[in-house]
């Protein structure tokens, strides 16, 4: 390896644009990118055990599952990409969600000697603002891309990637997007409060264009 991989934690409310960042890092980095959701997604469309319809429902309800379970997934991927002859470093879109979880990660990334080029993002929008996007952000029915609420977006008739049709997800529904945000407050602000504390949190301004967002998150990460 030519140079130092970078590894980049990205966190913050749902609808901040997580995802949208992490995809744009991978981008222009080149990095692995580990979507806790896009992962359990696929686990759960499995639907041939038990562990696989169990998690559809924890999905559903908006709930977080089992820290034992998506570790697993995290080391399986990690493990696979660190491997690589390639490897550039990897992004984490909104992982870890719990306390236990970030100990772990910690432990994991150490394991694998990239504990040190680790850098913490915090997408930061308020509760109202990410509500607000959330319930009212779409999904291409075609080829899945989530299209947010907000700037630009808020005027597109049809998926911009592939012409599909947008669709409302079943994840946002309102009821679901309440309890994901109480979630936030009592599981994954911990979190957050951890990094803080140790001095590893970096904040961005969620509530700027998402190029400006880029931008930003570049400027630190330089």
């Amino acid at each position: 390896m030519n140079q130092n991989p970078l590894v980049t934690i990205i966190l913050g409310r749902p609808g901040c644009g997580k995802g949208t960042q992490a995809k744009l890092l991978r981008e222009k980095f080149g990095l692995e990118y580990i979507g806790s959701g896009d992962l359990l997604r696929e686990m759960a469309k499995e639907n041939h055990d038990f562990s696989s319809s169990k998690l559809k429902a924890i999905l559903d309800r908006g709930d977080l599952v089992p820290t034992f379970l998506i570790f697993k997934l995290w080391l399986d991927k990690i493990d696979v990409m660190k491997n690589k002859p390639d490897f550039k470093g990897a992004v984490f879109d909104g992982n870890p969600r719990k306390i236990l979880e970030a100990r772990l990660m910690e432990d994991a990334l150490a394991w694998y000697d990239l504990l040190e080029f680790t850098k913490v993002i915090l997408i930061d929008i308020s509760a109202e603002e990410s509500y607000a996007r959330l319930t009212q952000r779409r999904m291409c029915e075609k080829c899945g891309q989530i299209i947010p609420y907000f700037g630009y977006f808020k005027q597109m008739t049809e998926c911009n990637k592939c012409g599909g049709t947008l669709v409302k997800r079943a994840d946002d529904d309102p009821e679901v997007v309440r309890h994901r945000l109480d979630v936030f407050e009592t599981e994954i602000q911990l979190v957050i409060d951890h990094y803080e504390k140790n001095g590893l949190l970096i904040k961005i301004d969620g509530n700027r264009p998402i190029e400006e967002v880029h931008e930003n998150i570049l400027r630190i990460l330089k």
